[in-house]
């Protein structure tokens, strides 16, 4: 395998919000939080959650997403012991069989070994855009626009109820804590 393999398509930001809403829409249209990712992989896009042991501390990464998009190998200590970070890593995989779908159908990847290999064919920099995509998109199906924006509202509100001066927001360690444990509490 050559490293000029794998071409990551230009994806604006735009292009992926869109995608990322349009997901939404179709698999969680109620944008119950938090959003019930693995339910929408194995009984919605029918892909098959795998949890491998040592898988990061063997090949470095959490996850991979197998060529023909059926199945998501996902390090077994992430998954029981990190399941916020492992809800991402299948959130970013999804986005892999969504919108990489023909890249991944031209690699032979099913396998620990395969993927091990296919990961130093890549170019850097290609491997970057590819995996910003994936991040990006994670992000945005797990935490969506509006109810982020609700609940920072909720958390300002709720600091100010408990005495901390609002104006304080952007410069107070407490107050950033504040905000970002209430956010991490509710996505």
């Amino acid at each position: 395998m050559e490293n000029d393999i794998l071409k990551a398509p230009y994806l604006t930001l735009e292009h992926i919000r869109l995608k990322a809403s349009e997901f939404l829409e179709r698999y969680c249209p109620e944008h119950s939080i938090p959003i019930p990712i693995e339910d929408i992989i194995e009984l919605r896009l029918h892909i098959q959650i795998i949890l491998l042991p040592g898988l990061k501390q063997g090949l470095d990464v959490e996850g991979f997403l197998t060529s023909d998009l059926m199945k998501i190998y996902i390090d077994e200590w992430i998954f029981s012991n990190r399941i916020n970070r492992a809800r991402f890593t299948l959130c970013h995989e999804v986005e892999h069989s969504i919108m990489h779908k023909k890249l991944y159908e031209t690699m032979k990847i099913g396998s620990v070994d395969e993927w091990k290999h296919l990961l130093n064919c890549i170019d850097p920099r290609e491997y970057s855009f590819f995996e910003y995509h994936a991040n990006t998109f994670a992000g945005l199906v797990l935490v969506p626009t509006e109810e982020l924006k609700n609940t920072f509202s909720n958390a300002i509100e709720m600091y100010k109820s408990e005495g901390y001066d609002p104006r304080e927001l952007m410069s107070s360690a407490i107050a950033i804590d504040y905000i970002s444990t209430y956010l991490a509490r509710r996505f």
